[in-house]
Formats: C-alpha cells, structure tokens, sequence
C-alpha cells in the first residue's frame, strides 16, 4: 500500500472512537488498503478529534480512481464521479451508513468562484494542499486493532494543522488570497471555525479575508444561509457574530443590517443571551407537556441576528426569508418568532398581575400554548433591555409556567362552538370568530359552560346592535 512520507513533526496519536460513523469509515479504509490503495480518513472527523470533540461526519481519501471504488464496494451513490467524489454504503452495527470517498485531487481553475473547472487525479499530498485551512488539511493513517479491541491512529500533518490548533490559530493552506479566490465561500466559512475552536485568525488570512470580502456578493445564498446555519450555534453564535462584524463582513451580506446595528452588537448580545438560557437546566414538564425549544435552530438564530430589520408586515418577512432562501416552514416560522416576542414583550411590559396569576389568563394562554411560544419567550428574554430585570424574571416565569402546563388543558374541547350559535338561530357572520373567543375566554378563565355560551350571545347582540 502507498504510504505518504515525510510527516511534519507535528504528530499526534489519537485512540479511535466506536460509533457507526467512525467504523464504517474504518472499515472502508481497510477495504481500500487490503485491495492496494491508500486510503485515509480526512478532514473535519481529523479536526474534531485533534480538538478533541467528536466527529459528526467521516470522510475518506483515496488513491482508488472512482472506476476502482466501484469494483471494490460495488453499488455506490454518485455524488461528484467526475471530481472523484462517491458516497459509499456501509451496513455496521445494525445500521445503514454512508461515508464520502474521494479520489486525491488536484483542482484547476475556479472559474465560476465556487468549483474548479476541472480535477487532475493526484497523491494525498497535493490533495492537502487544496484544501482550505490548515486544521482541515489532516489525514489518519489507522493502525491495527488492539488487544482491547480499540484502534490507534496517527495524524499526518502537513500542513501544521495540528500545531496551529494547539496554538489556537485559523491559517489558510498556502496563500490565503489564492484560497479565498477559488470559493468565496471560504471567507465565511473562516468565521465558523474561528468561533467554534475559539481561534484567533492569522495575520495573513484575516487580511485577506477583509481585503475579499465583497467576493461574498457572488456567493449564492443558499450557499451563504447553510454555512451561517453551521455558525450561529450554541455556545458560539455570539463569537460569530462579532467576528462578521470586525471583518466587515456583514455590510456585504445585509447592507441595510449594518445601517441599522452598525458593529452587530445589539445582535450579538442577544445571541449571548439565547444560548445562555439554553445552557440552563431545563424546567420540569407535566406527562402532556407543549413543545420547548431545546436548541438554537436556524429561524431562531436569524430572529436574534436580524432583528433590527425586523419587517413590520408579511410582505418584508416574506421578501427577507425568501433572500435567505429560507424554506417555507423556515420563513414562516422566522415571521411567528418575530411577532410572538413582540406580544409576549408588551403583555409582560403591562406588570399588571403576577406570573402565576398571568399564565392562567386567556391572554398568555393564547400565546403560550402556540408551538413557537417557548422559542419566543427567549428572544423576548434576550430583546429585553439590560436593565430590564423584571421584565426578564417575569418571561422566564411564563417559561417555567408553560413548562408546568398540559397541552391538552390549554386546548380543550370547545364548549361554545360554530354548530352551537347556529343551533340557537344565529346565522354565521364577521361576529361569529369574536363571540367564539369570547367564550374561550370564559372556559380558559376557569368559567362555567353557562357563562361561555352568555359571553358569546352577548357578543353577537351587541355586534347586531352596533
């Protein structure tokens, strides 16, 4: 088997892990190796475990042309054949995976700005030296199982990935401008390992990334939304944040954003303040519990960030998502977010009652027993002034209220329906929607079905009277 040479001195040993992902991309390595290949995981599965954080994803690298891993795996998903890229199926431990294998490469010309003209088959070395930044420029070169049934592996650096994440540094593979002028994509993806390794960035390729930025102008947007998706997560969304701002990156991105919160600091406190609550233990909940939001998901994350152009009607949510490419639900979502937080503000802002008197108000139920309510309350939360301490202890009092709540109770069967006013004579109108509510008031308000249907009837005399 062709075995690269001249490892940087920089190695490093790790212990493997065991889960589906890391063994069926073991078990490909193996595969590729016993039929005369070289083959290698790469990458961000390197990356991950170098910073000692596990894998998500597993990739492998391979002097096997794409002709050679078919006849090798045999059915196999084409991804990118003629870049040399298969997605390969793997069935281990009782479950079906896939791991990405690629033929070493060398790219050429980039001349759309996202993908290379054409790829020249190469060896695992000039295959590195494509890649975008040091820290995903490592190679594993697995050794045998051990007696305790665990694989040991060695890096293979050389690029200097290894000491640069031991020195907490974000550098470009070669010259960083040449990088950045192959994908403009690179320059924000920059920004998503800075903050998720907590690097600082080299000298040379923070220049460069300021001195290109406008290149992000011709990164599609689809594009430009998946790689903040991958940026704006707890615990590091704020870092991110910051980041765009000092690299200037956001006056390309949303121009009118910038007008509007010109260093993104408001934006960024507010993302602090989300993932701070999210890192907090989580409320009890009753067996019927409503949907909590447990995560920074995307919709969120852009609540948070964008705020500040927060379009006050449909109209603007609907031509900001679609910018984004955001999809339906996404948008839709985005536009809830906004419009629930501003309620949950101004009903809270009132102080008018306790926590524990408020939730059991038609009101906060409305509101509360909605599916986005939980993630809502915490960019109420996040939106609050500063000094606004009891604004914040009163949201996050509707929180654990909410938590305690059973979604059947706040939703139960109607006693006063459409069926119910038209069997007593009423011809349905406009009116028909305020009389309902205002017997859901009642039966909500802990009323009796008397009172309810009272409540409707004399909605509708006075709608007929006025």
């Amino acid at each position: 088997m062709a075995q690269p040479q001249d490892k940087q001195s920089g190695r490093r040993t790790l212990t493997l892990p065991v889960d589906p992902q890391a063994l069926a991309a073991l078990d490909i390595v193996d595969r590729l190796r016993a039929a005369g290949h070289g083959a290698f995981p790469v990458g961000g599965c390197v990356r991950d475990l170098v910073a000692g954080q596990p894998p998500k994803d597993w990739d492998v690298a391979t002097s096997a042309l794409p002709d050679e891993i078919r006849a090798i795996f045999g059915r196999v998903i084409e991804v990118g054949a003629a870049f040399g890229v298969l997605r390969v199926p793997v069935h281990i431990a009782g479950q079906r995976v896939e791991i990405e294998v690629a033929t070493f490469r060398a790219d050429g010309p980039y001349s759309d700005g996202r993908r290379p003209d054409g790829v020249r088959f190469t060896d695992a070395r000039e295959d590195v030296l494509r890649r975008d930044f040091t820290l995903n420029g490592l190679l594993l070169d697995p050794g045998p199982q051990g007696q305790d049934g665990r694989r040991t592996a060695e890096v293979i650096d050389w690029v200097g990935g290894v000491a640069d994440l031991d020195d907490g540094l974000l550098r470009a593979i070669g010259n960083a401008e040449d990088r950045f002028s192959e994908d403009g994509l690179r320059i924000l993806r920059a920004v998503r390992f800075a903050a998720r390794f907590e690097l600082r960035i080299e000298d040379g390729t923070r220049a460069a990334i300021i001195a290109m930025a406008d290149r992000l102008a011709h990164v599609s947007r689809e594009r430009i939304r998946g790689e903040l998706e991958g940026a704006l997560r707890p615990p590091w969304a704020a870092t991110a944040v910051r980041l765009l701002a000092e690299l200037g990156l956001h006056t390309i991105i949303w121009p009118k954003l910038a007008d509007r919160d010109p260093d993104l600091s408001r934006a960024e406190a507010r993302l602090a303040a989300i993932c701070a609550y999210l890192a907090e233990p989580e409320p009890e909940v009753v067996a019927d519990p409503l949907p909590s939001q447990r995560d920074l998901d995307l919709p969120l994350a852009l609540a948070a960030l964008l705020l500040d152009l927060g379009p006050p009607d449909r109209r603007g949510v609907e031509l900001l998502a679609r910018d984004l490419r955001l999809s339906g639900p996404q948008g839709q979502r985005l536009a809830r977010l906004w419009k629930l937080a501003e309620l949950a503000s101004s009903l809270a802002s009132a102080l008018d009652t306790t926590p524990e008197e408020a939730v059991q108000t038609p009101a906060w139920i409305r509101l509360l027993r909605q599916a986005d309510a939980d993630a809502a309350l915490l960019l109420a939360m996040a939106v609050a002034r500063p000094d606004s301490t009891d604004i914040v202890q009163f949201l996050r009092a509707m929180r654990a209220g909410r938590a305690g709540a059973s979604a059947s109770a706040w939703r139960p069967r109607l006693w006063v329906d459409g069926s119910t006013l038209r069997e007593l004579g009423h011809e349905p109108s406009p009116a028909f929607k305020h009389a309902l509510l205002a017997a859901e008031d009642v039966q909500l308000a802990g009323g009796t079905r008397q009172h309810a249907l009272d409540a409707a009837l004399a909605l509708l005399s006075a709608w007929d009277a006025g």
